[in-house]
């Protein structure tokens, strides 16, 4: 695998580690970013951050001892292959998270992202399959169900 230089990062040392509750207000902060319509509310990462923090992962960079989170992944765990807007929903993850919890929790066998039109050769270019026109309407653009199998 190539290494990709980033000019803006020189000097900064990046990592990735699992986020937990102490990152809610950066987590929050990160999220501001984007479209407000596609934005995870505070509610919701708190949630996220206390059921299943994880699946929910932070890029940091450290630069004269500071530490900044810019970049995140908040997963959820649902039990298909499609994202839909109920399974993002904190009945159906409470309700998913009772099920792992009564009969233990199994490995996953898949990934599933959304992604917009333009950004589906990127996903695909690391191993994810298009299955269509996603069922999730987090904003007025269309969004597409990426699927990457584990197992």
């Amino acid at each position: 695998m190539d290494t990709v230089q980033f000019p803006g990062l020189a000097g900064l040392k990046a990592f990735v580690r699992p986020l937990d509750m102490s990152d809610l207000d950066s987590c929050v902060e990160v999220e501001s970013a984007f479209p407000e319509q596609e934005r995870c509310s505070r509610e919701k990462f708190i949630y996220r951050l206390t059921v299943c923090p994880d699946i929910c992962l932070g890029l940091f960079v450290e630069n004269s001892g500071q530490v900044e989170l810019v970049g995140h992944v908040i997963a959820t765990r649902v039990p298909g292959n499609r994202v839909t807007d109920g399974a993002m929903e904190r009945k159906a993850l409470m309700d998913e998270y009772s099920e792992y919890a009564r009969n233990g929790i199994e490995m996953a066998q898949s990934i599933v992202i959304i992604a917009y039109d333009h950004l589906i050769r990127f996903d695909e270019s690391f191993g994810f399959k298009n299955l269509g026109p996603s069922p999730c309407t987090l904003s007025d653009e269309g969004w597409y169900d990426m699927l990457w199998a584990i197992l």
